[in-house]
């Protein structure tokens, strides 16, 4: 049987205390950080609100429950502006009135504001690894923030943070960046204690938010989006593998672009951060790891070789060869048959 739970959407100490009370079970609160634990018959997992200055706060979620929950959020006078990162299986959210669902999948999140009429509505689903983390800011008191900045913001982000009394309903939702995921890793993985573990996370709030803003004025370009995000590191592992299955074929950033439909920036940007290398220095990589296996397990002369792995100067594949292992393909091979390399 499906649950309902109504729940005051002000600060992260009420969004934790009604989903307590709402399943029935306890809370506990150290300093500004407050938690529940699911029950068991509901089952398992835990939410955490953690408050910090400036009207900003985290909610982090971890449970697989056994039915659907949905959490409705009351309507008031103060809607916090929601940056909703899902790091599990997917959830949908709705606004009341509309009713229309979104779905956020896994590495997408959802900047999001409701307003007096239509509030927040979270469909939760049973069996399912349920992993979010939400930064939650209350507008008004965020405001001395920004209001000094006014003059030079883009406009796009008056609209998104000026909007104090929750005039106007805000939804957007995109993948997030690998930037952003390894700062909620960051924030997640702490083992700091007290004053300073509360100082550390908030700066890492403070962080999340900075490239948030940034992939949020990607976005809005009319060009390609060049931040790249976690959703891409599987392009990026499908263009590693073509890699190794064509390395006789004449490899281009352009042609690897086009074949994944993937800017070239984010290739680039995607291949060091994943192999610490250009796409270039890949291949050659690979390349020079196929040639010294092909020395040492094969009869194929260099020439012959050099077809293979779709390069034909003799020359060129001997000197690369020699920058990275220090000697000529023929002498690695000789000192690799008498076991002196």
């Amino acid at each position: 049987m499906n649950k309902e739970l109504s729940i005051r959407d002000f600060e992260v100490r009420d969004i934790v205390i009604d989903t307590a009370n709402g399943l029935e079970t306890d809370y506990s609160e150290t300093f500004n950080v407050i938690s529940t634990i699911i029950p068991e018959h509901i089952g398992s997992g835990y939410l955490t609100g953690t408050s910090f200055a400036n009207g900003i706060g985290v909610i982090e979620a971890s449970y697989e429950l056994k039915n659907d929950l949905v959490f409705q959020l009351k309507k008031g006078v103060i809607h916090p502006l929601k940056f909703v990162f899902n790091l599990g299986d997917p959830i949908q959210h709705s606004f009341s009135e509309s009713g229309e669902k979104t779905t956020i999948l896994q590495y997408e999140n959802l900047i999001v504001s409701s307003n007096s009429v239509d509030s927040h509505v979270f469909h939760i689903p049973k069996d399912k690894k349920i992993s979010l983390f939400s930064v939650e800011i209350n507008r008004r008191q965020f405001d001395s923030r920004v209001e000094q900045f006014a003059g030079t913001l883009d406009q796009s982000l008056i609209e998104l943070f000026r909007d104090v009394n929750s005039v106007h309903l805000f939804h957007y939702k995109a993948g997030y960046s690998l930037a952003i995921a390894d700062i909620i890793q960051e924030y997640k993985d702490s083992k700091l204690n007290g004053f300073v573990k509360s100082l550390y996370k908030e700066a890492k709030v403070n962080e999340i938010l900075y490239h948030q803003l940034l992939q949020y004025l990607d976005d809005r370009n009319k060009g390609a989006n060049k931040i790249i995000r976690t959703a891409d590191l599987k392009t990026i592992s499908e263009a590693s593998e073509y890699i190794k299955e064509n390395l006789s074929e004449q490899i281009t950033i352009d042609d690897l672009s086009r074949r994944f439909a993937i800017s070239k920036q984010k290739l680039q940007s995607g291949f060091r951060r994943q192999y610490k290398l250009s796409v270039h220095e890949y291949v050659q990589k690979l390349r020079l790891e196929r040639l010294a296996y092909l020395l040492e397990n094969s009869d194929l002369n260099i020439t012959e070789i050099g077809y293979e792995l779709g390069i034909s100067s003799k020359s060129y594949l001997s000197k690369i060869f020699k920058d990275r292992y220090g000697v000529t393909p023929r002498v690695y091979r000789e000192r690799k048959k008498s076991n002196t390399y």
